[in-house]
């Protein structure tokens, strides 16, 4: 993840770590400009929550991985509606009003929400109809498989419209804490650059920014 700073987090990670070594140390001057032993703590504390916030490419892989389960029953839910209508076509009178209902034009072209609703009608048709199309010679258990296949493909929406808002809100506590942190690292090598500038060139030297 980069930020507006232009560095990735696991820069920002390493930069404060290496930073934290030098707080023990230079206690006692960085106490007399101001960085206090709770500063200190407080910057420890959300150094530990950037370390801990699970990473966007986490959340992605999930959705990823929800994404290419909903594709998959969806071609099967799909399959199996488009076959039994193949099925009914090969005995039904082509002017039945119940096969002209059951009809699958431009389904696969259609988003989730109304390929969702119109497998549900297909489902409802076929469920009410049971007794005429089985006289037919319809799987008498078409209709629970493809409600318990709707059902399964609901759920996979709900999942994954529910990690796209996750995904959102953690965006914002990342970057939330990123900042925060950055504006301590800032200030805490502010002050120890003008601790040690024109006494010790090797401690001035660790308190540069370095942020890959």
């Amino acid at each position: 993840m980069k930020n507006k700073e232009n560095f990735s987090r696991q820069g920002l990670i390493q930069a404060c770590s290496d930073l934290r070594k030098n707080l023990d140390r230079d206690k006692i001057e960085l106490e007399q400009m101001n960085i206090t032993t709770s500063m200190v703590t407080d910057f420890e504390t959300k150094l530990a929550s950037v370390k801990q916030v699970e990473q966007d490419g986490v959340i992605r892989d999930k959705k990823k991985l929800l994404t290419q389960q909903k594709n998959k029953l969806r071609n099967q839910l799909h399959t199996e509606m488009y076959r039994s209508l193949l099925f009914l076509q090969a005995f039904m009178d082509e002017d039945s009003t119940l096969l002209d209902s059951l009809q699958m034009k431009g389904l696969s072209k259609k988003n989730d929400t109304n390929f969702t609703n119109q497998a549900e009608g297909f489902i409802q048709l076929i469920t009410n109809n049971s007794a005429e199309l089985l006289a037919f010679g319809l799987d008498k258990n078409l209709p629970t498989k493809l409600s318990d296949q709707i059902e399964e493909f609901r759920e996979l929406l709900s999942e994954r419209k529910a990690l796209t808002h996750l995904r959102e809100i953690q965006k914002q506590e990342r970057s939330t804490l990123f900042s925060q942190l950055y504006k301590d690292y800032l200030r805490i090598c502010m002050v120890g650059k003008s601790v040690w500038y024109g006494a010790n060139a090797a401690k001035w030297n660790d308190y540069k920014i370095t942020i890959k």
